[in-house]
């Protein structure tokens, strides 16, 4: 995390003073870095995925800027492998900022597609197979916080980002919000720089209650789960904001001085350390650990297969064998046992159902003897499948799904022209 952390700080760097110069980019990084969303993911929510994205973002802009194909395909691609949702709301902004930049549109759609192409063994599963697991219904209302949880925190004077029972706020930032508004005047003044403007209002109009029709009208982004996700790209722009107020408005290296200070300072000592909650001792964690997901992991409902009860998520009692006999008379014998195959030696003296104790999902494939066989879920998600008598080697495979094994050969493809083109550096790419 913490170099994510630093290499987010570089990228921007890296952007800002090609934009603005050294000086003001090395301003404007420390905006970036000192953001409190951007803390809040490292610090609190330590989410991984948000933290890698906050080094591609800045990078796609750099290499839009630079006209650099290769590297901005690739900047795309990587983004999208970090954060999906980031993505849909970062792209198309993406893309209109080439158009205002005047960028040349066929440069545009191809860097789009190979970045697309690259990551579509990832995104292209996750679209077309999440209609098996509980996310369509279990995240299909987004969650909205109020508007003064992006202003200011309501514990120790605003200078704490988390409640005492964990509830967060995401403030925009105090030293970044005055800024903000003066880049308004600013812009009001310099046309070119209103579209960082309009794009931050924008955002953070989404992020209000009011604008529940627009997330369950447009496909996909209805499973965005919180829109204060959208923080990651508001602290993003406001860092170039920062950028360019101070590379509009002469301030003395003083009040320069003074400004980068205070934005450390109010992040830093958001970084309290909470204390312990007594009543959690040795013993709650040992009760409560076998279902901790259950109960109190984030993600674990929306993953879950959809064939799996919610009220049931878990077994009452841990399985003793992977495989066990529900009817019938026989004998299992585990032989191995990976992440993708199972196999097993099955006597079956009369006609037997089995349980093997793995949740079903699409690709799971049963062979007894190299035969195909059925398997369904039963009433708790697991899989199930029937033998007449006689002796098995039984081998369960998680195999690829037609839409996976497209998409691998896709990316596997893109894979291999991208290659290419840093092979054949002459080859000719629209530039």
């Amino acid at each position: 995390m913490a170099l994510f952390y630093i290499l987010s700080g570089l990228a921007f760097y890296f952007f800002a003073s090609r934009k603005f110069g050294q000086k003001i980019g090395l301003i404007s990084s420390t905006f970036y870095l000192f953001a409190p969303y951007h803390l809040i993911d490292l610090h609190y929510r330590v989410a991984l995925g948000e933290l890698a994205a906050f080094i591609f973002l800045p990078l796609c802009l750099l290499f839009a800027d630079l006209k650099r194909f290769k590297l901005l395909s690739l900047s795309i691609c990587l983004l999208v492998l970090s954060h999906q949702a980031i993505s849909l709301f970062f792209i198309p902004m993406l893309f209109v900022y080439c158009l205002v930049q005047k960028i040349n549109v066929k440069f545009l759609l191809s860097s789009f597609i190979l970045a697309l192409s690259l990551s579509a063994f990832y995104w292209l599963p996750v679209i077309t197979e999440t209609k098996y697991t509980r996310q369509p219904i279990d995240t299909k209302v987004v969650e909205f916080w109020p508007m003064s949880s992006y202003i200011y925190s309501p514990w120790k004077l605003g200078l704490l980002w988390q409640g005492p029972y964990g509830k967060l706020t995401f403030p925009t930032g105090y030293l970044h919000l005055p800024l903000i508004i003066l880049a308004v005047y600013i812009a009001l003044k310099i046309r070119k720089n209103r579209f960082w403007v309009a794009c931050f209002f924008l955002l953070f109009l989404l992020m209000q209650s009011f604008s529940k029709a627009f997330w369950q009208i447009i496909p996909l982004i209805n499973n965005f789960q919180f829109t204060y996700r959208l923080m990651v790209i508001i602290s993003f722009i406001s860092a170039i904001l920062a950028g360019i107020f101070f590379s509009q408005v002469k301030v003395s290296p003083f009040w320069t001085k003074t400004v980068l200070f205070l934005v450390i300072i109010t992040s830093i000592l958001a970084w309290s350390n909470r204390r312990v909650i007594p009543e959690i001792t040795d013993q709650t964690l040992a009760v409560d650990l076998p279902l901790a997901s259950t109960k109190y992991g984030e993600g674990f409902s929306p993953a879950v297969p959809k064939w799996v009860p919610l009220d049931k998520p878990w077994s009452s009692v841990i399985p003793l064998t992977h495989a066990e006999i529900l009817s019938g008379l026989g004998k299992i014998t585990s032989l191995s046992r990976t992440t993708n195959t199972h196999t097993y030696s099955v006597q079956a003296e009369t006609p037997l159902r089995i349980q093997e104790n793995t949740l079903y999902f699409p690709g799971w494939q049963l062979f007894a003897n190299n035969q195909l066989v059925p398997i369904f879920p039963n009433h708790l998600g697991i899989i199930t499948f029937s033998l007449p008598p006689g002796e098995y080697n039984i081998k369960l495979d998680f195999t690829d799904t037609p839409i996976r094994t497209f998409s691998k050969q896709t990316s596997l493809l893109s894979l291999l022209v991208l290659i290419l083109l840093y092979v054949r550096p002459s080859a000719p790419h629209p530039d």
